[in-house]
């Protein structure tokens, strides 16, 4: 890790070190904490190379958190035109931010569990320790739950959003 912040301004190492601290919480590491601090903050979408020198960073180790974080549904990547390099951005309204990531859950996790889970509990039940089929049952039933959840909170964020 390099230590440079090459072009991060005042307001955006602020911010950066915040992100991180909150970040911690969420299980992020300090390099992901940045990308979000610096895509957030920035009016335009950077491509590696900008996201590599304003972290200190090495190009691989950009590339491997940015592949985690668009996996988690935080950041967006594109193309433009006359350029092959691949240019990254951040949803700027947080409460849009907050309905990507729900849905994004929804669809990425959730869904997985609701349409395999199922199959696993019929092919096993009867034949199979009743304990851990039932502990399967309670896990699909508590994550159908989460969804439903997930769902009306994100109809409630739609009503309050402008």
């Amino acid at each position: 890790m390099m230590t440079s912040t090459l072009c991060m301004d005042a307001v955006t190492k602020d911010f950066s070190e915040f992100t991180e601290r909150v970040g911690e919480i969420a299980g992020r590491d300090t390099l992901e904490s940045r990308i979000i601090a610096i895509l957030f903050l920035n009016a335009e979408d950077l491509c590696m190379d900008d996201l590599m020198k304003m972290t200190g960073y090495s190009l691989a180790s950009v590339c491997n958190k940015v592949r985690a974080l668009e996996k988690a549904g935080l950041i967006t990547r594109k193309t433009k035109p006359g350029t092959k390099k691949i240019f990254l951005s951040m949803e700027k309204d947080s409460i849009r931010l907050m309905m990507q990531v729900l849905k994004h859950i929804r669809e990425s996790q959730l869904t997985v569990v609701r349409t395999h889970l199922p199959a696993i509990i019929a092919k096993h039940k009867g034949r199979a320790d009743p304990a851990k089929i039932t502990l399967l049952e309670r896990h699909l039933h508590q994550i159908t739950k989460v969804d439903r959840f997930i769902e009306k909170m994100m109809l409630e964020l739609d009503k309050v959003h402008p």
